[in-house]
């Protein structure tokens, strides 16, 4: 069955280590658009701090989508509508950040609110130097993040050292499962987003908002957070890079990796 659309990973998939866009994956992605091929980034990330890529990669057209958020978001790019949202409620906001703050009081805990324009947090940390540093986001220390999450939460994320990640993961992993999607988006990333979701979920909207099925679809990411929309699409690439597991339910894994430009042989396959 012919693919219909085409959705990429941001951070280590179509983003090399430099967080940065290559010219061949730009090029190829440009190319694939001119084909017909509707291309969308389905990122972890906010919309917000998407917006720059899309704008790269000449995916803001009156057609083009966007999934962010890990699939709690689905968005048109060229004026930033959001078509669909679910969010954290008040509630399971508050079970995360006890749950953080009971294990570590001065765990680096960053929030985004419903808009995604903004991250906040509490503590000094190089780790949220860091993550600023990489998504270039503004962002706006605070007394208290819950006093934010009157209207819920787009998500909670910590950024630390890889083994302290799997730390955290294993000691309040348990306390969580009723409560929020727990997952390790990068190896020093771990998220805290909506019970149920991920990016399967935000493209499933999609297809049946555009009128396809997700047979023609095809998907391409790296990490624990694509797992869902790999194994959803009619065809789902693993990029070299790729965790092991994600690799186990690939259709296709590339041999190019996330440094050399990976979207011209996944393009080349989808359109061959």
């Amino acid at each position: 069955m012919p693919c219909k659309l085409l959705a990429f990973d941001l951070d280590g998939t179509l983003l090399n280590d430099s967080g940065e866009l290559t010219p061949g994956n730009v090029a190829a992605i440009r190319r694939a658009k001119e084909a017909g091929l509707n291309v969308i980034i389905a990122s972890g990330r906010s919309h917000s701090s998407i917006s720059k890529f899309n704008q790269a990669l000449g995916l803001t057209c009156e057609n083009s989508f966007g999934i962010s958020f890990n699939g709690a978001v689905v968005y048109k790019t060229a004026t930033m509508e959001i078509l669909h949202e679910t969010r954290l409620g008040r509630a399971e906001c508050e079970k995360i950040y006890k749950a953080v703050k009971a294990y570590d009081p001065d765990a680096p805990l960053i929030l985004y609110t419903p808009r995604g324009d903004k991250v906040y947090y509490e503590v000094e940390n190089a780790n949220i130097d860091k993550y600023y540093q990489h998504t270039n986001m503004r962002w706006q220390r605070v007394p208290s993040l819950l006093e934010l999450t009157t209207e819920g939460a787009a998500k909670f994320l910590v950024r630390q050292e890889p083994e302290e990640i799997i730390r955290m993961q294993d000691a309040i992993s348990a306390e969580l499962s009723d409560v929020c999607e727990l997952v390790s988006s990068a190896p020093h990333l771990l998220e805290f987003g909506v019970r149920g979701n991920n990016k399967a979920c935000g493209l499933k909207f999609l297809t049946d908002y555009l009128g396809i099925n997700m047979e023609e679809v095809a998907t391409a990411g790296d990490n624990y957070n694509d797992l869902e929309m790999i194994e959803a699409a009619g065809v789902g690439f693993a990029v070299a890079n790729a965790v092991d597991e994600l690799k186990a339910v690939a259709d296709y894994v590339t041999v190019r990796d996330n440094n050399t430009d990976v979207a011209e042989e996944i393009i080349a396959q989808v359109l061959k």
